[in-house]
């Protein structure tokens, strides 16, 4: 709470126009003391974190979300986001460089393995496989925009449509004139 004032004080001043904020208030606390009392006997002198194994703790490590790919997915969509010309291939291998070290294993090389490396590199880089990739993902932009122009088409000419109908409509503006259509019998041709 303090490690936000701001949001405290905006608490404070809303406070008035909302009458459940104080049952509200206290039904989280009790959950929340519930639950702190809870989780926190794991931590307490002679718990079972003080008394497990390193082994025991590792085992017990689980991971930030429930699928192993979901952060890898949204750091695929932030990475594509910012650099769009980035392909799968690119963005995959920046990534296998950041998690398994690849920087210090390079220190490590002579120069000439590093340059073999380098030769290996622009090869991959100069097949083309990107470039396809990115052809078929343009080419396919490109056909859902066109289905989206012409979704977009069909929907303005649906309104268009019911522009013109609602602008034949002629208004009743009186009770007289209403009473005296009403009494009128549509003529049969």
């Amino acid at each position: 709470m303090w490690q936000r004032p701001e949001a405290f004080n905006a608490v404070q001043r809303y406070a008035p126009s909302l009458p459940h904020l104080r049952e509200l208030l206290v039904a989280f606390l009790i959950g929340a003391r519930a639950t702190w009392i809870k989780f926190s006997k794991e931590f307490a002198p002679g718990g079972a974190l003080e008394k497990a194994t390193p082994e025991q703790i590792e085992e017990a490590w689980l991971s930030v979300t429930n699928d192993l790919c979901e952060s890898s997915f949204g750091t695929w969509r932030q990475q594509s986001k910012a650099n769009p010309t980035l392909s799968i291939h690119q963005h995959n291998a920046r990534q296998m460089y950041k998690f398994n070290n690849t920087a210090e294993f390079l220190r490590s090389l002579s120069p000439d393995m590093r340059k073999f490396l380098r030769g290996v590199t622009r090869e991959q880089d100069a097949s083309g496989r990107g470039r396809a990739q990115r052809v078929q993902m343009a080419t396919h932009k490109q056909e859902v925009t066109m289905e989206n122009t012409q979704k977009d088409a069909a929907k303005e000419e649906r309104k268009r449509k019911a522009r013109e109908e609602l602008e034949k409509v002629v208004p009743l503006l009186t009770i007289t004139e209403f009473s005296f259509r009403k009494n009128l019998k549509p003529m049969v041709t």
